[in-house]
Parts: C-alpha cells; sequence; structure tokens
C-alpha cells in the first residue's frame, strides 16, 4: 500500500496548490532572514574570539571562524586564563572540541532523519488529500499510525533528538563556564550579569566577545583611580586571603625629627637674618 501510494498521481486541486506554492514562499522568506541574522551574529563571534585569541598570542587563532570549531577557540582562551592567573592545567578547550564534534554528527543524522520523515509524510499527505474521510475527527493522527514507515520514523528521529539535546545541554553548559572565565579577565564587574544574560539570551554569546575583541585583561590593565588615588589593579605580592595594605598616614620610623615651622615666608635668596614679611 505504501509503495502504491508513493508512486501515485493524483490531481492537485488548485486552491491547494496555490495554498502550497505561498507556503513555500513564506518559508522561504523566513529562511533568507533567519539565515542573514545568523551571519550577522556568526561574524561577530568570529571576530571577537580570533581576536582575544590573537591578542593572547595563542596558537591557531583562526579556528575562531570554523563555525563547529569555535568553541574550541573560547575553551583555548580560558585555559590560557586559568594557566596564567591560577597556575591550573584545565581542558576546556579539548572538552569544547569533543562535543561539537560530536554534535555535529548527530545534527548530521538528524537531518538524514528529517529527509526520511519527508519521504515518509508525502505518500500519507497525498492519502489524506485523495481520502479526506480517513482522517479520524477525534483522532486525526490516527491515520499515520497505519503506515509502518511513519511510526519507524518517528521513533528514531525522538531518539536522537533527546541524544543531541542532552550533548547539547551538556556542551552550553561548558561554555557558559569558559564565557565566564573570560567575562572574569576582561570586565570583572560585569562577569556575573553578562553570564546570566548568555544563559538567558544565548545569542549574546556572540555579541559580548566582540565587545571584548581589543579589551586588555585587568591584571595588565594601567593604574585606575580609587579614593585613595591611582591604585594598580591588583597587589602582586598580596597573597589570597590577606587584606591589602592600609593606605593614609604612616607612622614614621623611629628617630625621625620634624623640620621647624616657619610662621613666615622665607626668601632663599636673602640673607640668614633678612626681615621678610609674614606670610598672607
Amino acid at each position: 500500500m505504501f509503495n502504491r501510494l508513493m508512486y501515485a498521481n493524483s490531481d492537485i486541486p488548485q486552491d491547494v496548490a496555490d495554498a502550497l506554492a505561498g507556503l513555500l514562499v513564506f518559508f522561504g522568506i523566513i529562511a533568507i532572514f533567519v539565515g542573514i541574522v545568523y551571519l550577522v551574529f556568526y561574524l561577530l563571534r568570529s571576530v571577537g574570539l580570533y581576536r582575544l585569541a590573537k591578542r593572547r598570542q595563542l596558537s591557531a587563532p583562526g579556528i575562531a571562524w570554523l563555525p563547529v570549531l569555535y568553541r574550541y577557540t573560547a575553551g583555548a582562551i580560558a585555559d590560557d586564563i586559568s594557566g596564567k592567573n591560577q597556575g591550573k592545567k584545565t581542558s576546556f578547550r579539548f572538552i569544547l572540541l569533543a562535543g561539537s564534534l560530536v554534535m555535529f554528527v548527530l545534527n548530521i543524522i538528524n537531518w538524514v532523519l528529517v529527509v526520511r520523515m519527508v519521504q515518509v509524510m508525502i505518500p500519507i499527505l497525498w492519502y489524506i488529500i485523495d481520502n479526506p474521510y480517513a482522517l479520524d475527527p477525534d483522532n486525526p493522527y490516527a491515520v499515520f499510525e497505519t503506515f509502518p514507515e511513519y511510526t519507524q520514523a518517528t521513533t528514531y528521529t525522538n531518539l536522537f533528538n533527546s541524544i543531541s539535546s542532552l550533548v547539547s545541554l551538556a556542551v552550553f553548559i561548558v561554555l557558559v563556564i569558559v564565557l565566564y572565565k573570560i567575562y572574569k579577565e576582561y570586565r570583572p564587574g560585569s562577569a556575573t550579569a553578562w553570564t546570566v544574560l548568555n544563559i538567558i539570551f544565548p545569542f549574546l554569546q556572540s555579541v559580548f566577545p566582540f565587545a571584548l575583541r581589543n579589551s586588555v585583561p585587568m591584571q595588565q590593565a594601567g593604574p585606575r583611580y580609587t579614593p585613595g588615588g591611582y591604585q594598580p589593579p591588583y597587589n602582586p605580592y598580596q597573597q589570597p586571603g590577606q587584606m591589602p595594605p592600609q593606605q593614609g598616614f604612616q607612622t614614621p620610623p623611629q628617630g625621625y625629627q620634624a623640620p621647624p615651622q616657619q610662621g613666615y615666608y622665607q626668601n632663599p635668596n636673602s640673607p640668614p637674618n633678612g626681615n621678610n614679611p609674614p606670610q598672607q
């Protein structure tokens, strides 16, 4: 029955053909718009990660331009931060690389299953068009279950979608941790807020690295102004957990004698006993 429907020659009514053509045009416009938006965010993300990796003198910064492997560059930046600032050796780049490759393979399988699902659905739709009374008003999906090919394709599609979702979630969590380390390095005051925004709005994972592309790590930045004057961004001699050195008045060393106070202006070019007018 399935093979007969697969090659059935059915005349499509004009109104149905017009509706299908309208749907194709509509989805075509949506696809073009989505493609343009994806291209913009792809360029922002690639430029940002490439510049950050190049400024840190990492090897192969051009990997940031690869759509599948760009997470490797983000992980490499986080590994470099951990090694230089904390003396820890991390492997975020390899974790994200493995996760990206697994996601790529799963996406290919999912697309194959989608194509297979379309091949299964076409003859079923033709059957429904030729036999509109075959649909049960109480259970319109019952007619699909009469085709074993549909049940099989649906089972495999749901299985791989579940596996792909779990892998994507794991990669997303690791990527959020990596981005937090990067934000902490360049914008410590905004790292938490930016990370939360990345979780709520994932497209910002492309915007924030672009905003940091020309930034300097805080530990390499120059002095900044504080109420006590210009201070360096960190104290290289301060151990973790210690209080910073107190600023302000310091006790003079033992044996120090203050110079005598002068009550009037003393001209250095006048004689020792010169009579100078008092300072106003």
